[in-house]
């Protein structure tokens, strides 16, 4: 489905650019002019600098307010990549092929006043160093509206695709969770321009939970995160029925699990907030169909929401939709972009590329199961090697790929190893993710959250 989304991006794209040549004769070849004019408006990219970027939001020591770090996260943004506002500007640009600028932009102001105040205070002091004063594309420059566009975008552009893969328990060999995870966006084109802007944003505060976003510069919700209790959360788009969308009185899902985060210890209290059934609940619904993936040193769940509004907690001993197989045996579980959970959504979207890519997570996880020396059980490495498996020697080129060529980051965490997170950010710039399997010690990065 991303792809189909992609083609479909870069075609309207050089329908754009072509109408746009023919404004005016050339003596060269259309599609020349419509390449060239293209590779002029992109926004430069090299594979020069950092892999990603360290920022430290202290407010425990530093005494600033929301709105005041906001700023400081957008002065830290620009002066480690001062192409951020154009990237991020070109960007929108690319993602207005499948979602109508105007469209995103009304759908990110309707969810605006449900994102927590807090963080809408942190969101304005970044958006004040920005230099757009005007909803405009193709400017270089972003604009408040266009910075709450891209905190919002999971929930106002709907187009990723991601997987995860946990085992815990007595299947773990180290008898506690290990959880894999790819985050699968699209990156920019000509260029990956993600790639430039990779960041570890650790969030210290003064009530709460300190917590870790693997994610982004410019972008202050939770991608994929954990906090200094060892709880793990990640995103996933999971489809709704597109014809009930409607953003008025929604919330965010991404700035929602940055909350959980801060606020829950454990998988059974993110649960139990989600679902109603703690002393707190959460109060809002999403115009976005979403998994959020939890993990803990004990277990491993799966939140699924579908707009309908649905929503359950899964895990490994939940009853499955009818004709979805998993692996046989227990403290296991698994995600992609699909709701499986029995019995809390009205919409089917395990379908197409979803069935293809459960199917071959359930069948690498059971080969490393089956392992005749040791059997039931799964490691670190066999964990790496089912999330990030596919047939060839190119990421994606076989259609029943887990791990494909827009895949940006693969993450693997063990909650109860502090700091254990392992990350494989995408390669500077170029479009291919590299593969595990030319891994010469290097394809992981191990980061340190500032806790």
């Amino acid at each position: 489905m991303i792809k189909k989304r992609i083609f479909a991006m870069i075609m309207a794209v050089i329908i754009l650019m072509g109408i746009a040549c023919k404004k005016e004769k050339s003596e060269t070849d259309p599609a020349v002019n419509v390449v060239l004019l293209f590779t002029a408006m992109a926004p430069p990219c090299d594979n020069s600098g950092d892999l990603y970027h360290a920022i430290t939001l202290d407010y425990g020591t530093s005494g600033r307010t929301h709105y005041q770090m906001g700023e400081y996260f957008g002065l830290q943004t620009i002066g480690l990549n001062d192409d951020f506002e154009r990237i991020f500007d070109w960007y929108i640009y690319m993602a207005s092929a499948i979602v109508p600028y105007g469209t995103m932009i009304q759908r990110a102001l309707a969810i605006k006043p449900q994102i927590p105040a807090a963080y809408q205070e942190e969101i304005n002091g970044l958006a004040s160093v920005c230099t757009g004063t005007e909803d405009k594309l193709l400017d270089g420059k972003l604009s408040l509206n266009e910075v709450y566009l891209l905190q919002t975008l999971p929930d106002v552009w709907i187009s990723a695709s991601c997987s995860s893969v946990a085992v815990f328990g007595t299947t773990s060999a180290t008898g506690k969770t290990i959880i894999g995870r790819n985050l699968e966006w699209f990156g920019g084109i000509p260029f990956n321009y993600l790639s430039k802007l990779q960041a570890v944003v650790t969030v210290k505060n003064t009530s709460g939970n300190d917590v870790c976003l693997i994610g982004y510069l410019g972008f202050l919700g939770c991608i994929t995160g954990f906090n200094d209790q060892g709880l793990f959360g990640a995103i996933q788009v999971s489809n709704g029925d597109t014809s009930l969308y409607d953003a008025a009185g929604k919330g965010s899902y991404n700035m929602n699990l940055r909350y959980v985060l801060e606020t829950q210890d454990s998988v059974a209290d993110a649960g139990a907030f989600l679902t109603g059934t703690g002393a707190g609940t959460d109060p809002y619904q999403y115009a976005a169909g979403h998994l959020l993936v939890f993990a803990d040193p004990i277990e491993a769940r799966v939140f699924e929401y579908d707009p309908a509004p649905h929503r359950g907690m899964r895990n490994w001993e939940s009853t499955m939709k009818t004709g979805i197989d998993w692996v046989t045996q227990d403290y296991t579980i698994g995600a992609v972009n699909s709701f499986v959970l029995d019995g809390i959504d009205s919409f089917d979207n395990h379908t197409g590329n979803n069935v293809l890519r459960w199917n071959t997570m359930r069948t690498q996880l059971q080969s490393k199961l089956d392992d005749t020396a040791k059997p039931g059980t799964v490691t670190v490495p066999e964990v790496k090697e089912v999330i990030t498996y596919h047939v060839g020697s190119k990421p994606g080129a076989d259609k029943n790929d887990l791990y494909r060529g827009h895949i940006q980051q693969t993450i693997i965490y063990q909650p109860a190893t502090p700091n254990s997170a392992e990350v494989h950010f995408h390669p500077l710039c170029v479009q291919s993710p590299g593969s595990y399997k030319d891994d010469d010690g290097t394809f992981f990065t191990v980061i340190t959250a500032d806790f």
